[in-house]
């Protein structure tokens, strides 16, 4: 052990997926902007990669069935594609594609009339980040661990009428979402639908400017 590097590696994203390291001299690696990698353990240099078209934060590993050796990990959704998590598994010589739906936009459905306050905004978004995120995903973040967590600001009126009943007291715990109201208080609840209201509202009319300027482009 000499203590020096051998090669490095400037990674694309701040967040990625595991390393494997084969016996045969081989280095794996599912990094964060979807690309599953294999590597030349000694030099850095790459052999082969994958798009997975979502984005990695996963482990990987190897197992051998009979005589075929497989590598696999599991690559995290991306709801601009409609994907949800998925299982990928690689053996030697395999020619199968993952299939994917075309890519979609998510429909941002008309929110409750608020006006700017900005003290609410940044104790919304911080209560989000914190408390919510690591299910739903960050704002703005096209993919996530989980994809069947819906992105919030998609609620509709009728979602934001049972808004407190669902995020405080769990009135959706069988579908996953448990109730808050041990973690954060009513207030908070608030701020945070105060920020994802801002924020739909911002998505949709950034969606307005780019449907008005491909209408232009096409004219």
């Amino acid at each position: 052990m000499s203590g020096k590097y051998k090669w490095r590696h400037k990674l694309k994203e701040a967040f990625n997926g595991g390393v494997l390291g084969t016996a045969s001299g081989l280095l794996f690696h599912a990094e964060g902007d979807g690309r599953l990698v294999a590597r030349d353990a000694e030099t850095g240099v790459p052999i082969w990669e994958y798009d997975a078209l979502g984005y990695f934060s996963s482990s990987v590993i190897s197992y051998q069935i009979d005589d075929t050796q497989y590598v696999a990990t599991m690559v995290s959704g991306n709801r601009a594609i409609n994907l949800g998590g998925t299982l990928l598994v690689f053996k030697l010589g395999g020619d199968a594609q993952m299939t994917v739906a075309e890519r979609v936009e998510m429909v941002i459905p008309e929110q409750p009339s608020v006006e700017w306050d900005p003290d609410k905004y940044v104790q919304g978004e911080a209560i989000y980040n914190s408390q919510c995120a690591n299910c739903h995903g960050g704002i703005g973040v096209p993919s996530e661990v989980v994809a069947a967590a819906p992105d919030l600001r998609s609620m509709n009126k009728n979602v934001h009428t049972e808004y407190l009943d669902v995020v405080l007291r769990g009135t959706r715990a069988e579908q996953g979402m448990l109730g808050f109201g041990d973690v954060i208080t009513e207030n908070d609840a608030e701020a945070v639908r105060y920020f994802l209201i801002r924020e739909a509202n911002a998505l949709r009319q950034s969606q307005d400017v780019q449907k008005r300027l491909d209408g232009d482009s096409n004219g």
